[in-house]
Formats: C-alpha cells, sequence, structure tokens
C-alpha cells in the first residue's frame, strides 16, 4: 500500500521540482483588459456592475462569535464570503489542521482561523485551475492595467485597473504565499486597530 506523503496528498507533483520560495518570490504581471472583462463578468454578470463600498470595505474579518464566521459589513460580496467561509469551516472540520475534539470549533486560536484561511483560499483557486495551477490578484499601487483610452469595453471602477496577477504552478507554494500574506495583513489590521484606540484615548484625554 501506498502512503501519500504531505506534499503528494496536497496536490504537490514529485516529478516537478518546486522552489518554496518561490511563492514569496513569484513576479506579478498587470492584468489584461480581457482578463479584467472575464473577472467583472463572473462576478456581476454583465461589464456594466461594478465594485460598491460593500466590496471595497469588505475583507475576511472573523467574528468573535461565532469565531469561525465572517463578519460582512454591507450587502454585495455574499456569494464569495458564503463559498470561503464553507471551505474554511471544511478546512476546521475534515482538513489536515483540524481542530482536536476535545477543544472543539467554538475555542479556536488566531493561528488555527488564519490556516483555515490560507488553506480554504488555495483549495479554491486550486480548483478553479482544475487542479494544474492558479492564479492570485493582488492590488498595485498604482494603475497598471493596460487600457486604450478610447475604450469603452470598460469603465474604470478604482479596482481593476489597480490589479496585478501572480501564477502559481505548485499547490504547496500557494498555500505558503498565502499563509505568510494573511498573517502580515492580519497583523497589519491588528496593528492599525491598537493605533486607532491609542489616538482615540489621547483624544478624550483633551476633551
Amino acid at each position: 500500500m501506498h502512503v501519500k506523503s504531505s506534499r503528494e496528498s496536497f496536490g504537490f507533483s514529485m516529478n516537478r521540482q518546486c522552489d518554496i520560495l518561490s511563492g514569496l518570490m513569484a513576479e506579478a504581471r498587470p492584468i489584461t483588459i480581457d482578463e479584467a472583462c472575464s473577472l467583472r463578468y463572473l462576478l456581476f454578470g454583465n461589464l456594466k456592475k461594478t465594485f460598491t463600498s460593500g466590496w471595497t470595505e469588505q475583507s475576511f474579518h472573523f467574528r468573535s462569535v461565532p469565531p469561525y464566521g465572517f463578519f460582512q459589513k454591507r450587502p454585495g460580496p455574499c456569494g464569495v464570503l458564503a463559498a470561503v467561509q464553507a471551505f474554511v469551516i471544511y478546512e476546521l472540520l475534515y482538513g489536515p489542521s483540524r481542530i482536536k475534539a476535545d477543544s472543539g470549533i467554538i475555542k479556536l486560536t488566531q493561528n488555527e482561523k488564519r490556516d483555515a484561511l490560507a488553506r480554504a483560499l488555495t483549495s479554491i483557486l486550486w480548483q478553479a485551475g482544475d487542479g494544474t495551477n492558479a492564479l492570485v490578484a493582488i492590488r498595485s499601487r498604482r494603475i497598471v492595467l493596460n487600457a486604450p483610452p478610447t475604450t469603452d469595453i470598460l469603465e474604470p471602477d478604482g479596482i481593476l485597473e489597480y490589479v496585478k496577477l501572480i501564477y502559481f504552478e505548485c499547490k504547496v507554494c500557494l498555500l505558503d504565499y498565502y499563509r505568510n500574506f494573511i498573517n502580515q495583513v492580519q497583523d497589519l489590521i491588528l496593528q492599525r486597530s491598537r493605533e486607532q484606540r491609542i489616538i482615540s484615548l489621547q483624544v478624550r484625554r483633551f476633551i
């Protein structure tokens, strides 16, 4: 009987040379006009609708009760949140790093939630790439979409024209990328939250 290694069970091809650091060092390329149109059509069903504040202000932020649930700020990205939420719960219950029966899903640590989210996003994107590759969209600090100035196919929305894409051919690298990315983002959010509380306390002292 052949017992799969951890890399094989997670979709790693043993005959393909893979550098784990490649996930962190992968270069991003600007999104094309065709990809931008396809993405908007996938999310909204047409090219006229665009991202509202419900999308731009949303993140994968866990609630305190229940600790495995996402907090949705405004209507809009319900479908995306529901899909990721389902995969997060699956990872917590049945994934490689599933929680222990004695601790229960109600007593989740921050690291357990982060790892479940990283695995959930990895599984979703890897399935979208037919189990062979994945594309990760990240936001650039400047406009990167190279669209003709006279085009009326896709109107600017403040989101898609800033998108860059990172291509992955290794699921382990994709997971490693998300683990580091999620840690950085959530740490930054926590840092900003602490700074806001400090500023709020300082302001109250002068009122």
